[in-house]
């Protein structure tokens, strides 16, 4: 009975942060590709992308590179790490990481 309470817990909790984190990581990611399309790809002579067209871009790559074991791995890491630490992982994989990418970029294009 109580691991039955444990898994409902773990799956209400998946499906809250859920929302919230995902949009947070598609308008993380369509920003980060706004900002590099315009310090790399604007001055090879492209027309600049809008954050609207980003989403969009974002959206289509998410559509072709989606992968079906992603969702299995966070139910496999909710049941064996403890709640904060697994919640922490997702952040830092889903989050940080457009942030970091768009920090790189950053530093190459003031060089």
């Amino acid at each position: 009975m109580g691991e039955d309470r444990r898994i409902t817990s773990i799956i209400n909790i998946i499906f809250v942060l859920t929302i919230p984190a995902v949009l947070f990581a598609l308008l993380a990611y369509a920003y980060a590709l706004c900002t590099l399309w315009g310090w790399f790809i604007v001055p090879m002579g492209a027309e600049k992308l809008s954050f609207k067209y980003a989403i969009g871009v974002v959206l289509i790559l998410s559509l072709f590179l989606y992968d079906t074991t992603v969702y299995k791995n966070h139910i496999k890491l909710f049941s064996e790490l403890p709640l904060v630490a697994a919640i922490v992982q997702l952040i830092i994989k889903y989050l940080i990481k457009p942030l970091a990418i768009l920090a790189i970029g950053f530093v190459i294009h003031m060089m």
